[in-house]
């Protein structure tokens, strides 16, 4: 079977989906499952549609287990801060993400915090939230490698706001690291409506840039280490990780003498992101970076 992963990939992520509508609609959920399932069984050798039935399944339960969950009320939980601006902050339980409300002012992203309170199940599937936590009591720890980052990157805010001012300090971490979290709300709005988000979030190409500098000045090895740390950086998004990702089997292909090919690379990324942050299926990030790689990997395997 030729580029097995891109068959793996389809799947996982159309477990995840089947999903979804199964637990909004059952009988059409059921209807997609079995559908897709059909035109696997009719279409490709039967040992390898076993395999295929695995990671259908392995999408299915990821998806339903991410999203099922009861955090536990009135007993503290360690969280991580992932998200902190004005109007907004979640946190992370055991890779879950959720909203924070109630006593929340002074928390800062990165920080772990031993927090008490209630909690509210509540599924928002395109945001990947399982509910609201309404924060009673909470305990800031220690800093730990990630807190320092966030600190690290907090401090450039500071410096670039006292140079150029809060406005442009903000677009500027925004633009080069992917945190928008000091951008205002209405000027968040003003790029939407221009149709110009994307300039504000960090992407692949970010990620090459950086990479191909690196690697021009201090070769291959240091670059790919100097990316990794760059992509936690800027949080890890979603097509920061698929561009990394393939920029090191791209290199590891080359140093071991095995063709490349962007396709099972791409599907690769695809597989290992959709098994730690399966909600991404509704991300319009994730959708673009991988279907915009997808159609040029196409475009040069018909070359």
């Amino acid at each position: 079977m030729a580029r097995p992963l891109v068959y793996y990939a389809v799947t996982i992520f159309m477990g995840c989906i089947s999903c979804l509508i199964l637990i909004n609609s059952p009988i059409i959920g059921v209807v997609i499952a079995v559908f897709f399932l059909a035109i696997m069984y009719f279409t490709i050798d039967k040992k390898f549609f076993c395999i295929v039935v695995c990671f259908f399944v392995i999408g299915i339960i990821n998806y339903y287990s991410y999203f099922n969950i009861n955090l536990p009320s009135q007993s503290k939980l360690k969280v991580r801060i992932s998200d902190k601006s004005t109007y907004y902050c979640s946190a992370i339980y055991n890779n879950k993400k959720f909203n924070l409300t109630g006593n929340i002012f002074e928390l800062s992203e990165g920080r772990n915090v031993w927090i008490n309170g209630e909690f509210k199940k509540k599924a928002v599937y395109e945001k990947g939230t399982v509910g609201t936590y309404t924060v009673k009591i909470y305990e800031i720890c220690d800093e730990d490698i990630i807190s320092k980052i966030d600190t690290f990157r907090k401090g450039l805010y500071e410096k670039f706001s006292e140079g150029l001012g809060k406005e442009k300090a903000a677009l500027i971490m925004g633009v080069c690291f992917g945190d928008s979290g000091y951008i205002e709300k209405m000027q968040k709005e003003d790029f939407k409506k221009m149709g110009i988000s994307h300039v504000i979030s960090v992407s692949g190409l970010h990620m090459s840039i950086v990479y191909k500098a690196l690697e021009t000045i201090i070769g291959y090895k240091i670059a790919l280490l100097f990316s990794f740390g760059y992509m936690i950086f800027t949080g890890g998004q979603s097509s920061t990780i698929r561009a990394f990702i393939m920029i090191f089997i791209l290199k590891v292909a080359s140093k071991v003498y095995k063709k490349y090919d962007s396709l099972s690379s791409v599907s690769l990324a695809a597989i290992i992101i959709l098994i730690f942050r399966p909600f991404y299926i509704l991300d319009i990030g994730f959708m673009l970076s991988f279907l915009c790689v997808i159609e040029i990997g196409r475009a040069s395997c018909r070359e």
